[in-house]
């Protein structure tokens, strides 16, 4: 009997063991005399996880999966107080024919950035997978451009700061967001191909916030959260298809909800559609 345990007990700390050693940090920058971060990533064919980290590490990249292949390559300046950071992943021709190939990618690449500086993100994937976990950050500004990748992209706790402005762009694949109010933008513009969309902007949203949809040939879900006074003016053609419930048809392909002439602010959006099809939700604030 006590043998059997001791093998059990022996065979569980050697699959950890053994999961350890499958994540490795290759690299990481250590916090100087920067006071914000302006962070461009560029990756082609890989997947990627970008979270929080630790405070005095400007990003510490691990490597999860298998630990061979090429790491990433890494400029980085401080100029005025900011820290300009580019990250690039290094395309081979292996890796895009096993990704039209539909195999499996070996490894995954983890970028974890201080939760200490305001961070400016420009993001560039082509055609990998992405899990964006801006939790705990504090973002100033966000761009994100994509060819035909699946992406999520969650903020579950609220903002330090404003974020300016946001840019999403995607083209062929998959879009799932949550609790985007959470980033307290001031205006977010959205441009969809053909594609599955689901924009959350559920969470701490200004109430004054200005938003920008365009979409081509995709399917997108956009959930609003309950209580807020929003006025939607749509552009589209009898192809597409528009689903508005609980707002009022004002005429001039403008609707608002039936509290907008008793509140000071409202959210303001702009539609455009081709030949998709926009569905409208309204969800209660988590």
């Amino acid at each position: 009997m006590y043998r059997n345990i001791a093998y059990t007990i022996l065979v569980l700390i050697s699959s950890n063991l053994i999961a350890g050693a499958s994540v490795e940090i290759v690299q990481e920058i250590p916090r100087t005399t920067e006071k914000a971060l302006r962070v461009n990533i560029d990756c082609a064919f890989e997947s990627i996880v970008i979270n929080r980290g630790e405070k005095n590490s400007i990003v510490a990249i691990s490597r999860k999966g298998s630990l061979s292949g090429p790491e990433p390559q890494l400029r980085y300046h401080i100029s005025n107080g900011i820290g300009y950071l580019v990250i690039e992943f290094n395309e081979n021709d292996d890796k895009s024919l096993s990704f039209f190939n539909g195999k499996n990618r070996k490894q995954t690449w983890i970028i974890s950035f201080s939760h200490d500086l305001p961070i400016d993100f420009n993001i560039d994937i082509g055609f990998g997978k992405a899990d964006l976990d801006l939790t705990g950050l504090q973002t100033s500004g966000l761009k994100l451009s994509s060819g035909a990748s699946k992406i999520s992209l969650r903020v579950n706790t609220k903002n330090r700061i404003v974020a300016d402005r946001i840019k999403l762009e995607c083209g062929i694949g998959e879009l799932r967001t949550e609790h985007l109010g959470n980033l307290r933008f001031r205006r977010l513009s959205f441009e969809g191909g053909i594609g599955k969309y689901r924009l959350d902007l559920t969470g701490a949203l200004r109430r004054d916030a200005r938003i920008d949809l365009e979409i081509g040939l995709g399917a997108m879900k956009v959930y609003l959260p309950e209580g807020y006074a929003a006025r939607v003016f749509r552009s589209d053609n009898w192809l597409s298809s528009i689903d508005l419930p609980g707002f009022i048809n004002r005429g001039n392909d403008y609707f608002e909800t039936e509290d907008m002439s008793s509140s000071k602010e409202s959210l303001n959006i702009h539609l455009e559609c081709g030949l998709g099809a926009v569905k409208f939700k309204w969800r209660e604030n988590p």
